[in-house]
């Protein structure tokens, strides 16, 4: 079973919307006057020695950078004695909570029995505690029908879902992109099965009609 992802970009996709999201993230903690900003998944590649692994592998070291980032980052808050850094922070985690499960709730709607199962989201804590959700997806069935016209019909399903946020993600587009390539595979299979049976009718070898017989001299 081919099985597809439709994101809102994960800090380890590389996506536009995190992409967004960490340079806001990084004003914020220059205001306070921090002196790095670490992306997790690089930082997980530099000190782990991780080329050439798995995806999975490589997602969970960069999720404990994360949280070594976000203890350096409660570590700041703490030193902020107006506030003022906690709560646009705050601000940016629950702006991007927002953006994240309305994507994957428009992925949700638009893919009805094509997803497996309901969103799943990568979440961080910030500094009142709570959990925000910066990333998420909706997983997909990609797998072709028992007919071509089955096929077609699922993968313009796929497509349409993979569209469905206003901002489509990069991991979206190229889900699009897969149902797009299966769906013309399935046309191909449809316009050789019409074009056998066309010669198949004018060799005379065509399918006979069916139907009951009537005797008109009974």
């Amino acid at each position: 079973m081919n099985v597809s992802g439709l994101s809102s970009a994960l800090p380890t996709t590389g996506g536009e919307a995190t992409a967004s999201y960490l340079q806001r993230l990084a004003a914020l903690r220059h205001s306070q006057q921090q002196e790095r900003l670490d992306d997790p998944l690089q930082q997980a590649v530099a000190l782990a020695g991780l080329q050439g692994q798995d995806t999975a592998t490589i997602s969970q070291a960069a999720r404990e950078a994360a949280a070594s980032d976000r203890d350096h980052d409660h570590e700041a808050l703490g030193d902020d004695t107006h506030g003022d850094g906690e709560r646009a922070m705050l601000d940016e985690l629950s702006a991007r909570d927002r953006e994240v499960r309305a994507h994957e709730a428009a992925h949700q709607s638009a893919a009805g029995e094509l997803a497996i199962g309901g969103p799943s989201y990568t979440f961080q804590t910030g500094p009142d505690g709570k959990r925000y959700a910066i990333g998420g997806e909706v997983t997909v069935r990609l797998s072709e029908g028992r007919t071509p016209e089955e096929t077609l019909r699922k993968m313009e399903h796929a497509m349409q879902a993979a569209h469905a946020p206003d901002q489509p993600s990069g991991p979206d587009r190229v889900v699009a992109s897969q149902a797009a390539r299966i769906a013309a595979k399935a046309r191909r299979e449809l316009a050789a099965e019409k074009a056998a049976q066309a010669d198949e009718l004018r060799s005379g070898h065509g399918p006979r009609p069916t139907g009951a017989k009537v005797d008109v001299f009974a």
